[in-house]
């Protein structure tokens, strides 16, 4: 029989539904897929978390190095 008329034959009967099979190895497939990426995600939000931390501490450093820096502008004698 040639594909089409198998696929009419499958509607046709109702035999075109997945196993029980197919179903059990798409969520093993899915759990798979799904213990690889969450640890991923997990280390990407601590990653970001220090790189969040990390320029908040060299924006504060800037802040400082400017204080000084007016500081010395304004008052060199302080400086000597």
């Amino acid at each position: 029989m040639p594909e089409v008329f198998q696929y009419k034959f499958a509607l046709r009967y109702g035999q075109s539904s997945f196993t029980l099979i197919e179903l059990i190895m798409v969520i093993v497939i899915i759990g798979i897929m799904a213990t690889i990426a969450i640890p991923r995600f997990i280390s990407l939000k601590a990653d970001a978390q220090q790189a969040a931390e990390e320029a908040t501490i060299a924006a504060v450093q800037s802040g400082i190095n400017n204080s000084t820096a007016q500081d010395i502008v304004t008052n060199p004698d302080d400086y000597d």
